[in-house]
């Protein structure tokens, strides 16, 4: 039997709108407030944070599991606005330089300009800030303080609908078919085989490690390596553990042959692994756990879908559009932002880095390739 295909451009209707920076708050709103808290920050505030994020990367999910013992001494700055947390930034200070450890930040750049000028003015000794990770509006202003800005990357993420058939609409006839058709073979080869959804309090070692373990085989059957090594997958169970949904493909015995391992923050779900055994590449078992997730997904009310950054051909099949992130540095004076050479050597290297993963990608999309 041949192994179906699947068509990107004919088949997958991609949104066209970018996704817009959230909240849009005007700061001069009345009851907008910005307020500094040390390592000693109340949980509750942490808690309004994480429940405003639709990502484990704007609050503290990931940083928490990927940097546990740095977590403890972040300071912050929170924002408010008539007694609702909007968000808060999360930072650490490390000789001149103040880093926010928050990234996929929707705060519109007046926000931004305020938490600036209020850091500066904590700390005297502070030069420089670095902020990562911003989705880019459609207006700037002018700033009180010395900035300087570059996309440099993008995430790729799926505003979901309210119904698993109007998301099956965003694929072409022949598409749709071919999963039916992999979802079918797969099942008639494999008979007992099931998909399970698992929750955060049945995810355990053992699930992650399988997903692991796979996706070393898969990385390895196309000639590359998984940057997925023992730390980044300790910091995965962590993740899972608290925030974390998976859907896995298991045969009769009970071993994980693939499946997907997400986050659930707020209403949104965000891809961390996705992996497969080889085995199965005939029935492309990877994207229908991937479809089986965003299927739950929705069911369960998320509005977004993260697949994160990296360009692949599955995540426009699955129709994610590109957002792009910038990132910001800004400065105490002038002078600071002109000898920043650090800062112009980044900007150059990851503007040029972005510009040649886009012409790669049209080189992939040009008929005939």
């Amino acid at each position: 039997m041949s192994n179906p295909t699947f068509e990107v451009s004919a088949d997958v209707i991609v949104p066209r709108a970018v996704r817009a920076s959230v909240p849009r708050e005007d700061p001069a709103a009345e009851g907008l407030s910005i307020q500094a808290y040390g390592p000693e920050i109340p949980a509750t505030l942490l808690a309004a944070a994480e429940r405003s994020a639709d990502n484990p990367y704007s609050c503290l999910a990931v940083y928490r599991a990927f940097e546990p013992q740095s977590a403890t001494v972040l300071r912050h700055l929170v924002i408010t606005s008539a007694d609702r947390v909007l968000g808060i930034l999360s930072y650490h200070e490390r000789g001149s330089s103040l880093f926010i450890v928050n990234r996929l930040l929707g705060f519109n750049d007046s926000i931004l300009d305020r938490c600036v000028s209020l850091l500066f003015a904590t700390h005297q000794a502070a030069r420089r800030i670095v902020i990562e990770g911003v989705y880019e509006g459609e207006a700037r202003l002018r700033y009180r303080t010395a900035r300087r800005s570059w996309c440099a990357m993008e995430n790729l993420l799926l505003d979901l609908p309210t119904s698993f058939e109007q998301y099956m609409g965003h694929f072409g006839p022949k598409t749709r078919k071919n999963l039916r058709y992999c979802a079918k073979r797969f099942q008639r080869e494999n008979p007992g085989a099931e998909f399970a959804i698992l929750t955060r309090d049945v995810i355990d070692e053992a699930t992650v490690n399988s997903l692991v373990g796979l996706n070393h085989l898969r990385m390895e059957s196309k000639g590359r390596t998984s940057g997925v090594d023992a730390k980044f997958a300790a910091a995965l169970l962590t993740l899972g553990r608290s925030h974390g949904i998976a859907c896995v493909a298991r045969d009769k015995d009970g071993k994980i042959l693939g499946g997907t391992l997400c986050t659930r923050v707020g209403n949104g779900l965000s891809l961390q692994v996705i992996a497969h055994d080889p085995a199965f590449n005939h029935v492309r078992l990877g994207l229908l756990c991937l479809l089986k997730s965003i299927e739950t997904g929705i069911a369960s009310g998320a509005t977004v879908f993260h697949f994160l950054w990296g360009d692949s051909q599955y995540k426009a099949l699955f129709g994610a559009h590109a957002a792009p992130l910038l990132s910001y540095r800004y400065y105490r004076s002038w002078i600071h932002y002109v000898f920043a050479f650090r800062d112009w050597r980044d900007q150059i290297a990851q503007t040029s880095k972005r510009y040649a993963r886009r012409v790669r990608a049209a080189h992939r999309r040009a008929p005939g390739y």
